[in-house]
């Protein structure tokens, strides 16, 4: 176990790491709204100190940002990014767009008013970082959204216990009775939705980011269970970059932007999938060896498989529980679902404007066998059994501006 004097000097190696990588963010972030170099803009002093009730604070009279300590040490990568970049904002606004200030309506450098929100905008910042105040999770580098106060109340929404309810039908034996109890739930998640579409990016109903758990490597079963969800729960799934400044690992990872009810659902419904994959398979492999299929390549052909056919049977029951003749309802639905994909993709653009969607391939094996088990198991899969929650609250702490 190493002693205080060694924990100490780790510590002090970690800040020394991560303010050198923060210095070059800086030279992105002012880059991405203005000419620095003919400005005459010059980076400002940045420090790490144990800050009580704040994650960061910006001193214009020392030129100087802070970031806490607790963050730093206990914090992912992308929470201490967002937090610089809240604080880089209000650096901005001090010394090259104070101008835009509008002291009539009460604002100043140091709020959080018009200016403010136009330079974080224009650096393509998470929105969830431009409030005064945030929840985050500080504990443990698998789950490093700061969201996990709101994934606590996203899950105990009254809407989402409606559509876990219908789920529960859904795995009535009858075809149409299923169909329908599938075809409700995804017609109240589209109500919730529109209920909520005029709400701006980062207000408390608006868009957010869930970073999704998911081990030390992503693979094509997550590329086919994003896809799923991508096309019936409301959420758009993207790769971002992670590092991990603790250990240097880089890694990426599966994000989901969508409202908190929709991305609750669609937590609920990854983490279902991702166990009926593994536990079907288990059951299936002493058939599979018995054909003589063996191999991580007809593991991922019977997952493959699965996974297409459920997605198959989602669009079915979509066709068969579809609207009668001369009902525009189905139409109404299927162009808010439209809206809502294009709502979030500008959301998207604004949060990784240098990101783009990918997948990979999954190295499945030529397995006729284990790959016809797999499409009929999902053919036959429905989504009903509850899945555990992982999200945890956090403490919730100012950001920006000294207060």
């Amino acid at each position: 176990m190493p002693d205080e004097t060694s924990k100490e000097s780790i510590a002090e190696d970690l800040k020394r790491i991560v303010l050198k990588k923060l210095r070059s963010q800086w030279h992105a972030l002012a880059s991405s709204v203005c000419d620095a170099r003919k400005l005459g803009l010059k980076p400002p002093l940045i420090d790490i100190e144990p800050l009580k009730g704040s994650w960061g604070c910006w001193i214009p009279e020392n030129r100087l940002v802070v970031l806490s300590e607790k963050l730093v040490l206990e914090g992912s990568w992308n929470s201490i990014l967002g937090v610089f970049g809240h604080e880089v904002a209000h650096q901005m606004v001090s010394e090259v767009f104070s101008h835009l200030v509008d002291e009539t309506r009460g604002d100043s450098v140091m709020n959080h008013g018009f200016a403010f929100h136009y330079v974080h905008k224009g650096m393509g910042l998470d929105p969830y970082f431009s409030k005064a105040s945030i929840d985050m999770e500080l504990e443990g580098f698998e789950v490093p959204s700061p969201y996990g106060k709101r994934r606590n109340e996203a899950n105990a929404h009254p809407v989402l216990a409606k559509v876990k309810k219908l789920l529960a039908l859904a795995s009535s034996a009858e075809t149409h009775e299923s169909a329908a109890a599938l075809a409700a739930a995804k017609k109240l998640l589209a109500k919730h939705n529109l209920d909520n579409s005029d709400l701006e990016f980062g207000e408390e109903s608006g868009f957010e980011r869930w970073t999704m758990d998911i081990g030390p490597r992503l693979t094509f079963k997550h590329d086919l269970i994003a896809v799923i969800l991508e096309e019936h729960f409301f959420v758009t799934p993207i790769y971002v970059p992670e590092w991990n400044h603790l250990t240097g690992e880089k890694r990426k990872l599966l994000e989901l932007i969508g409202r908190p009810v929709s991305l609750a659902m669609a937590e609920y419904v990854f983490r279902f999938l991702e166990e009926r994959c593994d536990t079907l398979w288990e059951a299936h492999k002493p058939l599979a060896l018995a054909r003589g299929e063996k191999g991580t390549g007809v593991r991922n052909c019977f997952v493959r498989n699965l996974l297409l056919g459920f997605g198959d049977k989602l669009r079915a029951e979509k066709e068969l529980a579809g609207a009668k003749p001369g009902d525009s309802s189905s139409a109404i639905s299927d162009k808010l679902i439209l809206k809502g994909h294009d709502e979030r993709m500008e959301y998207l653009k604004k949060c990784h404007p240098r990101i783009s969607k990918s997948s990979r391939s999954g190295g499945a094996a030529n397995a006729p066998g284990a790959a016809n088990a797999g499409w009929k198991a999902g053919k036959e899969l429905t989504i009903h059994a509850p899945v555990g929650n992982k999200g945890a609250g956090g403490p919730r702490q100012r950001i920006g501006g000294g207060g």
